[in-house]
């Protein structure tokens, strides 16, 4: 769940918050807790798709990097997002902005308990909106993850699905048994 830290009626925001933090209606939005589940979730997909990515030198695997989107005024933090070559060259310097000033190709979010549907919407329609081609919003709970290409077109795949993503990462397969293990004691 996101909780509103500092209004502005203003442009100009003062001094970010400390900690992770999004820019949404011209106000920082600060991360609440998230749990262990989602965290780890979120670390192992930064694991098995960032050594893909590297190991092809496809591009860029950021994980909690916040994102000036171009087309829309609020910035942008998924859990974790794909950026290629192309549109980030491997070469180029990184600048001390706030928000990298880049579209993702792919962005990916980590459902946890506290977060609201309006919440993720909004990121759908945000993502969307600028140029980001495919969103994945992962499922702890439910071991689902839903696919979207667009605000309207969405593949839920279980954890008895295998994920593939040939148009940003070709060769790349992931059955989701590897992020939706299954444990020897019950939750």
């Amino acid at each position: 769940m996101l909780k509103y830290e500092q209004n502005s009626d203003t442009a100009v925001l003062g001094p970010p918050p400390i900690g992770l933090y999004e820019v949404v209606d011209g106000r920082y939005v600060v991360e609440e807790t998230v749990s262990t589940q989602s965290e780890m979730g979120g670390s192992l997909l930064h694991l098995l798709i960032g050594s893909f990515v590297m190991a092809n030198d496809l591009g860029h695997c950021a994980m909690e990097t916040l994102f000036a989107l171009p087309g829309i005024a609020n910035k942008r933090r998924p859990d974790l997002a794909f950026v290629s070559y192309s549109r980030w060259p491997k070469r180029r310097r990184f600048s001390d902005d706030d928000g990298w000033q880049v579209v993702p190709e792919i962005a990916i979010e980590v459902m946890s308990p506290g977060n609201l549907v309006v919440e993720i919407e909004r990121k759908l329609s945000d993502y969307f909106t600028a140029g980001v081609s495919e969103v994945w919003i992962v499922h702890p709970e439910s071991e689902t993850l839903h696919l979207y290409t667009s605000l309207s077109d969405v593949r839920i795949l279980t954890r008895a699905d295998t994920l593939i993503c040939e148009r940003f990462l070709p060769g790349f397969t992931l059955p989701l048994t590897r992020v939706f293990p299954e444990y020897d004691d019950p939750a």
